[in-house]
């Protein structure tokens, strides 16, 4: 397996405990779209975008805590202020090359905070990967379980500059879309079917960097996944191609995922903590 080149790990700031709280989400989403909305852009003014906003997150803690608690509040307020800047000096280290990106989002009916939050940050994310590449396409695999009248929904590959056809396919994404009939009354789900429909996508002859992105709380099925590695073994052997996995809900399918991932010299990426799906994507790109 090739050796990972870097892992950037947008969650590593100490300050759990305040992230914990109410204050604490609201300084970690800035930290999250400050790093990488503006620290991405080519603005060398980008620090002081992102020293102001951090400096409106204290004032509205200074005005929503008691004294006791703000001292320590604005402790670890400085210490996610040095993560930013720590992050942001290893972003300008990266060099992301014309880029495809194909999501295969499992559907099924215990995804529905996944689904909703495609839904939500679709359009954020390509404005991210445009600024991390010179152009982007995406693709959509929304997948049930085999027992489906309909198992796969398929978005071509298109780019972020043309989007239309992407948001109205998401938006029109619903748990058990295509059940029909069927039952689905077991664990594992038809991701070996999505991994083929990803692997086949009209990617761009020009594109120099491909990702499948599969996002599941469940394995595929025990004859499938012999399947599924060598799926994943056969995509990633040109080099610049991976699958990465992540991983929702719960812990039963950490095996599986992880050693698709790498099967396809990718990134198993934990999301069981329900951390924003923007960033398990951007995780499983970036620390390729």
């Amino acid at each position: 397996m090739k050796k990972r080149s870097r892992e950037i790990n947008v969650f590593s700031v100490s300050a759990l405990d305040l992230f914990a709280s109410a204050l604490g989400a609201f300084i970690l989403m800035s930290l999250i779209f400050m790093v990488f909305f503006a620290m991405t852009s080519r603005d060398s003014g980008v620090s002081h975008e992102v020293q102001t906003a951090l400096e409106r997150c204290e004032a509205n803690l200074a005005s929503s805590v008691e004294s006791s608690a703000l001292a320590q509040c604005q402790a670890e307020l400085q210490k996610a202020k040095q993560a930013g800047s720590a992050l942001a000096a290893q972003l300008k280290e990266i060099r992301i090359p014309h880029l495809d990106v194909v999501i295969c989002l499992d559907i099924t009916g215990s995804m529905g905070d996944q689904v909703e939050s495609l839904k939500q940050e679709i359009s954020a994310l390509a404005r991210v990967l445009d600024r991390l590449a010179p152009s982007t396409g995406i693709g959509v695999v929304a997948y049930g379980d085999i027992r489906y009248d309909r198992v796969t929904h398929v978005q071509p590959i298109v780019l972020t500059t043309s989007m239309a056809s992407l948001v109205n396919f998401i938006d029109r994404i619903e748990l058990r879309m295509g059940q029909g009939g069927g039952q689905n009354n077991d664990s594992p789900e038809a991701l070996d079917r999505a991994l083929a429909e990803a692997v086949a996508m009209n990617w761009r002859p020009d594109s120099e960097r491909r990702y499948v992105i599969i996002i599941t709380d469940a394995p595929a099925y025990p004859h499938k996944e012999a399947s599924a590695f060598g799926r994943a073994r056969d995509f990633s052997r040109p080099g610049n191609q991976y699958v990465s996995t992540v991983m929702v809900g719960h812990r039963g399918a950490e095996s599986f995922l992880r050693e698709l991932a790498n099967s396809g010299q990718g990134q198993f990426v934990d999301d069981v903590g329900g951390q924003s799906l923007i960033a398990s994507i951007l995780l499983a790109v970036l620390s390729v």
